[in-house]
């Protein structure tokens, strides 16, 4: 048998053949070609990623194509070790034709899982993951900085981490404050002016205002936890899941869920944790909504501490009701009072 590579041969019996092969290795060459000029094409329109070290370097402000919208943040504390951490996305819209780098604040919080991703469809939640290979911060101005590998170009993304921090016996961010008299531990916070991004990952510039939903999770022992809007739910749970002994942590654990927040700036966000006694006092707004205001300390009989305090602040919200012609928003107003604090003011809750 004459070998096969020899054409000569193998045409000469079979001369329908040659056009076969012809055909063929004609196709073959045109479809290599086809695929060499989109590779070479689509190398030549891609623009090279380019990081801008100046926007970070240079500059303590946050770039202003970067607008939040909305957070949605789960926070974990564990007083009994004296840590803090949680999850969350934020959701946000970007209005520059292109960035390359995401950056937002954060101080001595340990970030971890952050993933980006843009919001094709939010009704049918159809996301578009968007690479990020490697992120950096800048201690000098509390910057968390994402490098992506492409370019984004503008329209709404949701930006998801973890974090975990520590408690300390601070006066900023959010902190632990003994209550003497061996009545325990107590958490309390203070955000004002930039210390929001000690707590969790966020823009952490007043004008950057943004809707916030809170869940707050905590050993059951602690009866006192408070946000800016009303507790809407509280479920339990084994174990916190926060730190590296979360798997063998037995704990009961309280998870409460808060009501969404009105567009505010972070460093408006207040919390308290521990357990407190407290008064309270409801009325009626100017709008017809009911209004539940509270004082809280560590005494047993709260009666002798705040009564004074709770009548005059509910003749003040009603003052300054009539004054500006406006109802008071929300539906509670807390006071607290804490041994290690400034004295601030935050929607429905005023530390002492």
């Amino acid at each position: 048998m004459k070998p096969f590579h020899k054409l000569e041969n193998y045409v000469d019996k079979t001369p329908r053949a040659t056009l076969f092969v012809t055909a063929g290795i004609g196709l073959l060459l045109l479809v290599f070609s086809i695929t060499l000029i989109s590779i070479i094409a689509v190398s030549a329109a891609r623009t090279e990623v380019v990081y801008d070290a100046t926007l970070w370097r240079n500059t303590t402000r946050l770039s202003k194509s970067l607008i939040p919208v909305r957070y949605n943040i789960t926070l974990k504390v564990d007083m009994a070790n004296e840590l803090f951490g949680g999850s969350e996305s934020i959701e946000f819209k970007l209005n520059a034709n292109q960035t390359s780098m995401i950056i937002l604040h954060a101080r001595n919080l340990n970030i971890s899982n952050y993933k980006l991703m843009k919001i094709i469809d939010a009704p049918k939640n159809i996301l578009e993951v968007i690479k990020a290979p490697r992120s950096t911060t800048w201690s000098p101005h509390s910057f968390f900085i994402i490098y992506l590998a492409e370019y984004a170009e503008p329209g709404t993304y949701r930006l998801s981490l973890d974090w975990i921090g520590k408690l300390t016996y601070g006066y900023t961010g959010l902190y632990l404050n003994r209550m003497g008299d061996n009545k325990g531990k107590l958490v309390s916070s203070q955000l004002q002016a930039s210390h929001a991004r000690d707590i969790f990952p966020c823009f952490d510039e007043p004008e950057l205002k943004a809707l916030f939903t809170m869940s707050i999770e905590t050993e059951s022992v602690h009866e006192t936890v408070l946000w800016n809007t009303k507790q809407v739910s509280l479920k339990t749970r084994t174990g916190l899941q926060l730190g590296p002994d979360s798997d063998s942590d037995t704990r009961e654990i309280a998870v409460r869920t808060y009501a969404e927040s009105p567009i505010m700036s972070t460093y408006l966000n207040a919390f308290v944790i521990g357990n407190l006694t407290h008064i309270e006092k409801k009325y009626t707004n100017k709008g017809g909504n009911e209004v539940i205001v509270r004082v809280y300390g560590v005494d047993d009989k709260p009666e002798a501490f705040g009564g004074y305090a709770l009548n005059k602040s509910v003749e003040m919200l009603k003052y300054f009701e009539d004054f500006y012609d406006q109802p008071y928003p929300l539906s509670k107003c807390d006071m607290v009072g804490v041994h290690q604090a400034y004295s601030s003011i935050h929607p429905t809750c005023i530390k002492l």
